[in-house]
């Protein structure tokens, strides 16, 4: 089937969870599903199977995925608490886990079989609902809903790009796209209404590019760092202050900036903001 470009007014959003009890045993699955006109579903489903955590994860995403194929959905961004599943789906250098690895297969087939497809990985209080509707399709309560310091972190990390390099990104943010194939349209086109409930994400890791979307809510920066190779930044929407060597630009929408490499920059969104970051980088064999 010919690659199509799917705006995010096409997109599906899925929140998925699974819960085991005791860890490994019962395995019951919740997944929110919203469907491009922000209409909500739910799904809440008991499997009658025993495995751990890390399987009612999975089988929780693809039981979301396979919902979301039933009401015809051709492009979903799906979020997910665990980073083992993340970790597994869309890194192909991860470690498999040999006792799950043909449900991962199935997993990442489903997942390719959207265009575009995207996982993002979101902290665990923010999945709360779908580990409610996981908790209830055992016949079990909610858990209480705690907003620790430890949480206020994590909100905070979520907005932030740290350290020096883009190929760190899988690790220190909570969003990842699927490795793009070579000769995929992707679409990067304005969020919209879905921006201050987007991450920022990973779209190309390549041999000499790396292409992110960054995301940044009003208020809230990228603090200063040096790339390793030269940068440009073009701002998608919003309006974002870009620091360099004591000087300020205000790049809107349509306006792009290069850097050479190592050259401090910080960014800081004026208003709510996103923008595509593309870097040439050099791996080392």
């Amino acid at each position: 089937m010919a690659d199509r470009v799917l705006s995010n007014a096409q997109r599906w959003v899925v929140y998925c969870d699974g819960s085991a009890v005791p860890n490994p045993g019962r395995m019951g699955l919740g997944a929110v599903l919203i469907d491009p006109d922000g209409t909500r579903h739910t799904l809440a489903q008991a499997t009658g199977l025993k495995g751990c955590n890390n399987e009612a994860e999975l089988r929780a995403l693809m039981a979301a995925l396979g919902e979301l194929r039933k009401r015809g959905a051709t492009a979903v961004l799906a979020c997910c608490d665990s980073s083992i599943v993340v970790e597994q789906l869309i890194d192909p250098g991860a470690k498999p886990i040999a006792r799950l690895a043909s449900l991962f297969e199935e997993a990442r087939a489903m997942l390719q079989s959207f265009n575009p497809a995207s996982l993002q990985w979101i902290p665990r209080h923010r999945n709360g609902e779908a580990d409610a509707l996981a908790r209830s399709a055992q016949g079990m309560p909610p858990k209480p809903a705690v907003k620790s310091a430890k949480n206020r972190r994590a909100d905070r990390n979520a907005l932030q790009l740290p350290g020096t390099r883009l190929n760190e990104l899988n690790r220190s943010i909570p969003m990842a796209q699927l490795h793009t194939p070579s000769g995929q349209v992707v679409s990067v086109l304005p969020l919209g209404d879905q921006l201050r409930s987007a991450r920022t994400t990973a779209i190309l890791k390549a041999e000499q590019l790396e292409i992110v979307r960054v995301v940044l809510l009003a208020g809230n920066e990228m603090k200063e760092h040096k790339a390793p190779g030269e940068i440009t930044v073009q701002c998608i929407e919003g309006r974002i202050e870009f620091r360099m060597s004591g000087t300020s630009r205000i790049l809107e929408p349509g306006d792009l900036i290069h850097l050479l490499s190592l050259e401090p920059h910080a960014l800081r969104a004026l208003t709510d903001s996103s923008a595509l970051v593309t870097m040439r980088v050099s791996r080392q064999g």
